[in-house]
């Protein structure tokens, strides 16, 4: 049990994320009563730009070195090339990976492992008929498909913003002549105060 002292304790986190991923090609079986399995290896493809976007994102409580982490990745699998039986197979609006994790840190880098379920919104038309959609979790197309585990080591680098920002001064700086100067707050040079015209 999380007491809620730790938890105001904590330092919070939360990342966002953009991108895409490679699909390995597996068996699939399509099963339609009244008519023969389809059985056929996917070429799946995320199409991560493509509307709704491929995206994840994770709220973390960090305390001593440790973190609790929530994390849930919205993939994307679309059927490339299907047999002349599917006119349409996608589960575009979330194959969603739903993790609990737990996270160490140690120096810059950061470690962790996590378990969780496989939330997919399966649509498909095989052989004319098309699958409902009003069906599932809060009949709106979602269902508990399995489960998934994850693993991330993952290291942090500044972007160099504060550098970059201190060369602009500095250079700002030299460019003009002034009458006066002063140091500019949260910059290591002066800044023209009254430059000449």
């Amino acid at each position: 049990m999380v007491r809620a002292p730790a938890l105001a304790a904590a330092s919070w986190e939360l990342e966002g994320r953009l991108g895409g991923a490679w699909n390995a090609g597996l068996p699939i079986v399509i099963q339609q009563q009244g008519y023969e399995n389809l059985r056929f290896t996917a070429e799946l493809r995320t199409r991560g730009l493509d509307p709704p976007l491929y995206y994840g994102g994770r709220i973390t409580a960090w305390q001593s070195g440790r973190g609790w982490a929530i994390d849930l990745v919205h993939h994307k699998l679309h059927l490339e090339e299907p047999p002349p039986e599917v006119r349409s197979f996608a589960i575009s609006h979330g194959y969603n990976l739903l993790t609990l994790q737990r996270l160490f840190a140690r120096h810059r880098w950061r470690y962790g492992a996590g378990l969780g379920a496989v939330v997919a919104h399966p649509e498909s038309e095989v052989r004319g008929l098309v699958f409902e959609e009003t069906q599932g979790l809060f009949r709106d197309g979602y269902y508990v498909a399995g489960v998934t585990a994850a693993g991330s080591p993952d290291t942090r680098s500044r972007l160099g913003v504060d550098s970059w920002s201190r060369r602009r001064h500095a250079s700002h700086g030299r460019r003009r002549a002034c009458r006066s100067r002063r140091v500019q707050p949260g910059c290591p040079t002066w800044r023209c105060t009254e430059p000449w015209a």
